[in-house]
Protein backbone atom coordinates (compact mmCIF):
# COMPACT_ATOMS: atom_id res chain seq x y z
CA UNK A 1 0.00 0.00 0.00
CA UNK A 2 1.41 3.39 -0.93
CA UNK A 3 1.61 6.43 1.34
CA UNK A 4 -1.63 7.89 -0.03
CA UNK A 5 -3.52 4.69 0.77
CA UNK A 6 -2.18 4.55 4.32
CA UNK A 7 -3.02 8.21 4.77
CA UNK A 8 -6.59 7.64 3.57
CA UNK A 9 -7.06 4.73 5.98
CA UNK A 10 -5.63 6.78 8.87
CA UNK A 11 -7.98 9.67 8.05
CA UNK A 12 -10.92 7.27 7.86
CA UNK A 13 -10.06 5.80 11.26
CA UNK A 14 -9.85 9.30 12.77
CA UNK A 15 -13.26 10.21 11.31
CA UNK A 16 -14.74 6.98 12.67
CA UNK A 17 -13.34 7.69 16.13
CA UNK A 18 -14.73 11.24 16.03
CA UNK A 19 -18.10 9.88 14.98
CA UNK A 20 -18.11 7.37 17.84
CA UNK A 21 -17.24 10.12 20.32
CA UNK A 22 -20.18 12.22 19.10
CA UNK A 23 -22.50 9.29 19.86
CA UNK A 24 -21.55 9.40 23.54
CA UNK A 25 -23.34 11.58 26.08
CA UNK A 26 -19.94 12.02 27.73
CA UNK A 27 -18.75 14.17 24.84
CA UNK A 28 -21.50 16.73 25.37
CA UNK A 29 -21.05 16.64 29.13
CA UNK A 30 -17.31 17.20 28.81
CA UNK A 31 -17.83 20.18 26.51
CA UNK A 32 -20.92 21.64 28.19
CA UNK A 33 -19.09 24.97 28.46
CA UNK A 34 -18.43 25.03 24.70
CA UNK A 35 -21.59 23.89 22.91
CA UNK A 36 -25.25 24.72 23.56
CA UNK A 37 -26.11 21.03 23.13
CA UNK A 38 -23.59 20.29 25.87
CA UNK A 39 -25.34 22.58 28.32
CA UNK A 40 -28.63 20.91 27.42
CA UNK A 41 -27.11 17.49 28.08
CA UNK A 42 -25.86 18.81 31.42
CA UNK A 43 -29.47 19.59 32.35
CA UNK A 44 -30.85 16.28 31.08
CA UNK A 45 -28.14 14.34 32.91
CA UNK A 46 -29.04 16.00 36.23
CA UNK A 47 -32.75 15.23 35.80
CA UNK A 48 -32.05 11.60 34.94
CA UNK A 49 -29.82 11.09 37.97
CA UNK A 50 -31.59 13.36 40.47
CA UNK A 51 -35.33 13.20 39.72
CA UNK A 52 -37.56 16.17 40.52
CA UNK A 53 -41.33 16.57 40.81
CA UNK A 54 -41.90 19.80 38.89
CA UNK A 55 -40.22 20.50 35.55
CA UNK A 56 -40.13 23.92 33.92
CA UNK A 57 -39.92 23.46 30.16
CA UNK A 58 -39.47 25.96 27.32
CA UNK A 59 -36.84 27.97 25.46
CA UNK A 60 -34.52 30.78 26.57
CA UNK A 61 -37.38 32.86 27.96
CA UNK A 62 -37.90 30.10 30.53
CA UNK A 63 -34.19 29.40 30.94
CA UNK A 64 -33.41 33.01 31.88
CA UNK A 65 -36.66 33.96 33.54
CA UNK A 66 -37.92 31.47 36.11
CA UNK A 67 -36.16 30.38 39.27
CA UNK A 68 -37.00 26.78 40.22
CA UNK A 69 -35.95 27.40 43.81
CA UNK A 70 -38.74 29.97 44.21
CA UNK A 71 -41.25 27.46 42.83
CA UNK A 72 -39.88 24.81 45.17
CA UNK A 73 -40.21 27.11 48.18
CA UNK A 74 -43.77 28.07 47.27
CA UNK A 75 -45.13 24.68 46.20
CA UNK A 76 -43.11 22.30 48.33
CA UNK A 77 -42.19 20.28 45.23
CA UNK A 78 -38.63 19.78 44.03
CA UNK A 79 -38.21 21.73 40.81
CA UNK A 80 -35.82 22.09 37.88
CA UNK A 81 -35.54 24.54 34.97
CA UNK A 82 -35.26 22.77 31.61
CA UNK A 83 -35.38 25.90 29.50
CA UNK A 84 -33.43 25.33 26.28
CA UNK A 85 -32.22 28.47 24.45
CA UNK A 86 -33.04 28.32 20.75
CA UNK A 87 -35.16 25.17 21.02
CA UNK A 88 -38.46 24.67 19.26
CA UNK A 89 -41.21 22.13 19.95
CA UNK A 90 -39.48 19.45 17.87
CA UNK A 91 -36.41 19.58 20.14
CA UNK A 92 -38.53 19.67 23.30
CA UNK A 93 -40.43 16.63 22.03
CA UNK A 94 -37.15 14.74 21.61
CA UNK A 95 -36.13 15.62 25.16
CA UNK A 96 -39.50 14.61 26.62
CA UNK A 97 -39.45 11.36 24.64
CA UNK A 98 -36.00 10.56 26.04
CA UNK A 99 -37.11 11.30 29.60
CA UNK A 100 -40.19 9.13 29.12
CA UNK A 101 -38.11 6.23 27.81
CA UNK A 102 -35.90 6.54 30.88
CA UNK A 103 -38.98 6.45 33.14
CA UNK A 104 -38.71 9.98 34.49
CA UNK A 105 -42.48 10.61 34.40
CA UNK A 106 -44.00 8.77 37.35
CA UNK A 107 -45.19 9.39 40.90
CA UNK A 108 -41.61 9.08 42.21
CA UNK A 109 -40.20 11.56 39.70
CA UNK A 110 -41.77 14.22 37.43
CA UNK A 111 -45.49 14.61 38.10
CA UNK A 112 -45.95 18.23 36.97
CA UNK A 113 -44.67 20.03 33.86
CA UNK A 114 -45.00 23.81 33.59
CA UNK A 115 -44.54 24.71 29.93
CA UNK A 116 -43.65 28.23 28.83
CA UNK A 117 -44.80 29.10 25.30
CA UNK A 118 -43.79 31.79 22.88
CA UNK A 119 -44.19 32.07 19.13
CA UNK A 120 -40.61 31.05 18.27
CA UNK A 121 -41.26 27.66 19.85
CA UNK A 122 -43.42 26.89 16.80
CA UNK A 123 -40.88 27.85 14.13
CA UNK A 124 -38.79 25.36 12.13
CA UNK A 125 -35.29 26.32 13.25
CA UNK A 126 -32.46 24.39 14.86
CA UNK A 127 -29.45 26.65 14.40
CA UNK A 128 -27.73 25.25 17.51
CA UNK A 129 -27.76 21.65 16.33
CA UNK A 130 -29.83 20.11 19.13
CA UNK A 131 -31.65 17.79 16.75
CA UNK A 132 -28.48 15.88 15.90
CA UNK A 133 -28.51 14.55 19.47
CA UNK A 134 -32.13 14.77 20.59
CA UNK A 135 -34.40 14.39 17.53
CA UNK A 136 -36.65 11.33 17.56
CA UNK A 137 -35.47 9.08 14.73
CA UNK A 138 -38.73 7.16 14.46
CA UNK A 139 -40.67 10.36 13.88
CA UNK A 140 -38.10 11.64 11.38
CA UNK A 141 -38.47 8.43 9.39
CA UNK A 142 -42.26 8.65 9.57
CA UNK A 143 -42.13 12.21 8.24
CA UNK A 144 -39.57 11.27 5.55
CA UNK A 145 -37.11 13.78 6.96
CA UNK A 146 -34.23 11.76 5.55
CA UNK A 147 -31.56 14.48 5.77
CA UNK A 148 -32.21 15.08 9.48
CA UNK A 149 -32.34 11.32 10.03
CA UNK A 150 -28.97 10.90 8.31
CA UNK A 151 -27.50 13.63 10.51
CA UNK A 152 -28.70 11.86 13.65
CA UNK A 153 -26.73 8.76 12.60
CA UNK A 154 -23.71 10.52 11.07
CA UNK A 155 -23.30 13.33 13.53
CA UNK A 156 -20.15 14.77 12.01
CA UNK A 157 -22.30 15.76 9.04
CA UNK A 158 -25.09 17.25 11.12
CA UNK A 159 -22.95 18.96 13.74
CA UNK A 160 -20.24 20.24 11.41
CA UNK A 161 -21.48 23.83 11.59
CA UNK A 162 -21.14 23.91 15.36
CA UNK A 163 -17.73 22.22 15.29
CA UNK A 164 -16.52 24.86 12.83
CA UNK A 165 -17.13 27.46 15.54
CA UNK A 166 -13.94 26.15 17.14
CA UNK A 167 -12.14 28.38 14.65
CA UNK A 168 -13.04 31.22 17.01
CA UNK A 169 -10.01 31.65 19.34
CA UNK A 170 -12.07 32.08 22.51
CA UNK A 171 -14.19 28.99 21.84
CA UNK A 172 -11.16 26.92 20.84
CA UNK A 173 -9.38 27.91 24.05
CA UNK A 174 -12.43 26.88 26.09
CA UNK A 175 -12.57 23.58 24.18
CA UNK A 176 -8.92 22.84 24.91
CA UNK A 177 -9.33 23.72 28.57
CA UNK A 178 -12.41 21.51 28.88
CA UNK A 179 -10.43 18.63 27.36
CA UNK A 180 -8.21 18.51 30.46
CA UNK A 181 -10.41 19.76 33.30
CA UNK A 182 -14.04 20.25 34.25
CA UNK A 183 -15.27 23.64 33.00
CA UNK A 184 -18.74 24.82 33.96
CA UNK A 185 -20.97 26.41 31.32
CA UNK A 186 -21.76 30.12 31.45
CA UNK A 187 -24.26 30.64 34.25
CA UNK A 188 -23.05 27.64 36.25
CA UNK A 189 -23.52 23.90 36.34
CA UNK A 190 -27.08 22.58 36.19
CA UNK A 191 -26.68 20.51 39.36
CA UNK A 192 -25.83 23.67 41.31
CA UNK A 193 -28.36 26.16 39.91
CA UNK A 194 -31.13 23.62 39.12
CA UNK A 195 -30.89 24.54 35.45
CA UNK A 196 -31.61 28.24 35.99
CA UNK A 197 -29.45 30.94 34.37
CA UNK A 198 -30.67 34.49 35.08
CA UNK A 199 -30.61 36.78 32.05
CA UNK A 200 -27.88 39.38 31.85
CA UNK A 201 -27.81 42.18 29.32
CA UNK A 202 -25.59 41.31 26.36
CA UNK A 203 -24.29 38.09 27.92
CA UNK A 204 -26.46 35.23 26.69
CA UNK A 205 -28.47 36.74 23.83
CA UNK A 206 -27.01 39.36 21.53
CA UNK A 207 -29.12 41.76 19.48
CA UNK A 208 -28.90 39.58 16.37
CA UNK A 209 -30.23 36.53 18.23
CA UNK A 210 -33.01 38.57 19.80
CA UNK A 211 -34.05 40.00 16.43
CA UNK A 212 -34.10 36.48 14.95
CA UNK A 213 -36.30 35.27 17.80
CA UNK A 214 -38.66 38.20 17.41
CA UNK A 215 -38.81 37.74 13.63
CA UNK A 216 -40.29 34.30 14.24
CA UNK A 217 -43.11 35.88 16.19
CA UNK A 218 -44.37 37.50 13.00
CA UNK A 219 -44.64 34.18 11.16
CA UNK A 220 -47.50 31.70 11.44
CA UNK A 221 -46.74 28.46 13.29
CA UNK A 222 -45.00 25.80 11.24
CA UNK A 223 -47.44 22.89 10.84
CA UNK A 224 -44.81 20.18 11.33
CA UNK A 225 -43.40 21.80 14.47
CA UNK A 226 -46.91 22.38 15.81
CA UNK A 227 -47.58 18.66 15.39
CA UNK A 228 -44.50 17.96 17.49
CA UNK A 229 -45.88 20.21 20.21
CA UNK A 230 -49.10 18.26 20.46
CA UNK A 231 -47.17 14.98 20.28
CA UNK A 232 -45.16 16.24 23.27
CA UNK A 233 -48.39 16.86 25.18
CA UNK A 234 -49.64 13.40 24.24
CA UNK A 235 -46.52 11.81 25.78
CA UNK A 236 -47.03 13.74 29.01
CA UNK A 237 -50.73 12.92 29.18
CA UNK A 238 -50.07 9.21 28.60
CA UNK A 239 -47.85 9.29 31.68
CA UNK A 240 -50.48 11.15 33.73
CA UNK A 241 -48.32 14.24 34.06
CA UNK A 242 -50.22 17.36 35.07
CA UNK A 243 -49.39 20.03 32.46
CA UNK A 244 -49.77 23.78 32.89
CA UNK A 245 -49.03 26.19 30.04
CA UNK A 246 -48.00 29.81 30.66
CA UNK A 247 -46.58 32.67 28.60
CA UNK A 248 -43.28 34.31 29.67
CA UNK A 249 -43.57 38.11 29.75
CA UNK A 250 -42.30 40.37 26.98
CA UNK A 251 -41.36 43.99 27.60
CA UNK A 252 -42.67 45.78 24.53
CA UNK A 253 -45.60 43.71 23.31
CA UNK A 254 -48.18 41.12 24.23
CA UNK A 255 -47.68 37.52 23.24
CA UNK A 256 -49.80 36.63 20.21
CA UNK A 257 -51.44 33.84 22.22
CA UNK A 258 -53.18 36.57 24.23
CA UNK A 259 -53.59 39.34 21.67
CA UNK A 260 -56.88 38.92 19.75
CA UNK A 261 -56.56 42.41 18.23
CA UNK A 262 -53.43 41.47 16.31
CA UNK A 263 -54.28 40.03 12.87
CA UNK A 264 -51.26 37.71 13.06
CA UNK A 265 -52.44 36.20 16.33
CA UNK A 266 -55.22 34.00 14.92
CA UNK A 267 -53.24 30.73 14.55
CA UNK A 268 -51.64 31.16 17.97
CA UNK A 269 -54.96 31.81 19.65
CA UNK A 270 -56.23 28.68 17.90
CA UNK A 271 -53.41 26.71 19.57
CA UNK A 272 -54.41 28.11 22.95
CA UNK A 273 -58.05 27.15 22.36
CA UNK A 274 -57.02 23.64 21.36
CA UNK A 275 -55.04 23.34 24.60
CA UNK A 276 -58.08 24.30 26.61
CA UNK A 277 -60.25 21.83 24.70
CA UNK A 278 -57.76 19.09 25.62
CA UNK A 279 -58.09 19.93 29.31
CA UNK A 280 -54.64 21.53 29.54
CA UNK A 281 -54.56 24.33 32.11
CA UNK A 282 -53.44 27.74 30.77
CA UNK A 283 -52.41 30.56 33.09
CA UNK A 284 -51.62 34.19 32.30
CA UNK A 285 -48.98 35.78 34.51
CA UNK A 286 -48.31 39.08 32.77
CA UNK A 287 -51.26 40.60 30.86
CA UNK A 288 -52.48 42.80 33.71
CA UNK A 289 -49.07 43.34 35.30
CA UNK A 290 -46.89 46.41 34.83
CA UNK A 291 -43.60 45.57 33.11
CA UNK A 292 -40.56 47.76 33.64
CA UNK A 293 -37.28 47.82 31.73
CA UNK A 294 -35.04 47.27 34.74
CA UNK A 295 -36.55 43.78 35.16
CA UNK A 296 -35.49 42.70 31.66
CA UNK A 297 -32.09 41.76 30.26
CA UNK A 298 -33.54 42.66 26.86
CA UNK A 299 -37.02 43.03 25.39
CA UNK A 300 -37.65 39.28 25.46
CA UNK A 301 -35.78 37.96 28.50
CA UNK A 302 -36.06 38.64 32.20
CA UNK A 303 -33.03 39.47 34.35
CA UNK A 304 -32.46 38.35 37.94
CA UNK A 305 -34.73 41.02 39.40
CA UNK A 306 -37.50 40.22 36.95
CA UNK A 307 -37.12 36.48 37.48
CA UNK A 308 -37.78 36.89 41.20
CA UNK A 309 -40.97 38.83 40.59
CA UNK A 310 -42.40 36.66 37.82
CA UNK A 311 -41.34 33.37 39.42
CA UNK A 312 -43.36 34.38 42.45
CA UNK A 313 -46.30 35.37 40.24
CA UNK A 314 -46.12 32.02 38.45
CA UNK A 315 -45.96 30.14 41.76
CA UNK A 316 -49.04 32.00 43.03
CA UNK A 317 -50.99 31.18 39.86
CA UNK A 318 -50.00 27.52 40.07
CA UNK A 319 -51.00 27.23 43.71
CA UNK A 320 -54.37 28.83 43.03
CA UNK A 321 -54.95 26.60 40.01
CA UNK A 322 -54.03 23.38 41.80
CA UNK A 323 -56.04 24.33 44.83
CA UNK A 324 -59.12 24.87 42.65
CA UNK A 325 -58.51 21.60 40.84
CA UNK A 326 -58.21 19.84 44.18
CA UNK A 327 -55.16 17.92 42.95
CA UNK A 328 -53.22 18.63 46.11
CA UNK A 329 -53.19 21.09 49.00
CA UNK A 330 -50.27 23.46 49.30
CA UNK A 331 -49.42 26.08 51.90
CA UNK A 332 -48.85 29.64 50.74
Amino acid sequence: MNAKGRGAIFALVLLLLCELVLHSDKFLLMYRSVFAAGRLMDKVFVIEHSPVQLLLLGNSRVDNGFDPMILQQKTGMTAFNLGVPGANAEILYGIVKRLAEREQFNEKAITHVVLGLDESLFQADDSLGYGVFFADRGKLLQEKQFKALLHSYFRLLGYGGQLKELREPEKLLRFMKASFQDVEPMGGAAKINYGFRPGERGKFQNNQQLLAQEAGAQNPPNNRVTAYFFALLAVLQRHNVQVVVFFPPLLNRSTLFLDPNNPKAKPYIAIKKQLLSMGVSVVDISSNVDKVADEFANAGHLNKKGSVRFSNLLAQKLLLLWSNLGSQKYDF
